[in-house]
């Protein structure tokens, strides 16, 4: 089986717009801090304001100027953290070479982290949650519990958290790398595989067992063309597994915005505590 992101993604989008519904008039808003020089970051700001906009979210996106230092995007940052109107921020990585991007990505408070990438932050960051999501949608919640699950990858925005979160689901965790060695004694054995490696076709035929469940993180360019971290036209066949494109990117994007207004109650909330 195929596990599109597209039916999940809309499942989410359209209970952020219900929640959104249910604010009586007032709307959050999301603030996208844009790198112009880097196309990809634009491709994935855009799929983010789309998104926002069709569940009825502002957006408004501020282009840095080229060599900005990191003190005029923590002066930035400043600024909106204390601006009650703005719900979310996000950095769009990645920022301009003249900044210190682990400095700025940092200094979001926490109420406003919509990314999930702050060590208190309210919520995961976004793929490995979504990843979650997905897994529920096609697999139902108890899925997971006992599962062999190895996940290819240990960065601190998807593999590290995600094998948290397939932890908390009761799952049998391991966590692989660029170190590990003889990974196929590793993955042959795995019942749900996550691969987020960053390298074409990583992941083949022979090191995966039939009926596994795959999801491909991975985001590749290769003659011009999109692709994951797996061998897909070689697995579709053997296990269940995420296209790309097609698969976890729409849950990334759509995971964020259904937090929004869950951020933007919390505001509300504490505001209304305040004010007593």
């Amino acid at each position: 089986m195929i596990l599109y992101g597209k039916p999940v993604a809309d499942a989410l989008l359209d209970n952020a717009a219900s929640k959104i519904d249910n604010l009586a008039g007032k709307t959050p808003k999301l603030v996208i801090i844009t790198n112009p020089n880097d196309p990809a970051s634009q491709v994935y700001a855009k799929n983010k304001i789309k998104a926002c906009v069709l569940c009825g979210i502002n957006v408004e996106t501020i282009a840095m100027p080229e060599n900005s230092t990191t003190q005029q995007y923590l002066n930035l940052l400043a600024k909106l953290n204390q601006d009650k109107k703005v719900t979310g921020i996000i950095v769009q990585l990645p920022i301009h070479k003249t900044a210190d991007e682990k400095i700025v990505s940092s200094a979001i408070n926490k109420e406003k982290d919509v990314d999930g990438f702050l060590k208190d932050s309210y919520f995961p960051p976004c793929t490995p949650a979504g990843i979650i999501h997905m897994l529920d949608f096609y697999k139902g919640k108890g899925f997971l519990a006992g599962k062999n699950a190895v996940v290819i990858g240990r960065s601190e925005i998807v593999g590290r958290p995600m094998a948290k979160l397939l932890l908390d689901r009761d799952a049998t965790v391991t966590i692989c790398h660029s170190k590990t060695e003889n990974l196929k004694d590793f993955t042959k054995h795995a019942d749900v595989i996550i691969s987020a490696v960053g390298k074409p076709n990583f992941l083949t035929s022979d090191m995966v067992k039939p009926n596994a469940c795959v999801i491909d993180v991975g985001i590749n360019r290769v003659n011009g063309k999109l692709v994951g971290d797996c061998d897909f036209e070689n697995l579709k066949d053997l296990c269940d597994i995420t296209p790309v494109p097609g698969g976890v990117g729409p849950m990334t994007v759509a995971t964020l915005v259904h937090r929004l207004p869950i951020l933007y109650q919390k505001q509300l909330q504490k505001e209304a505590e305040h004010e007593k």
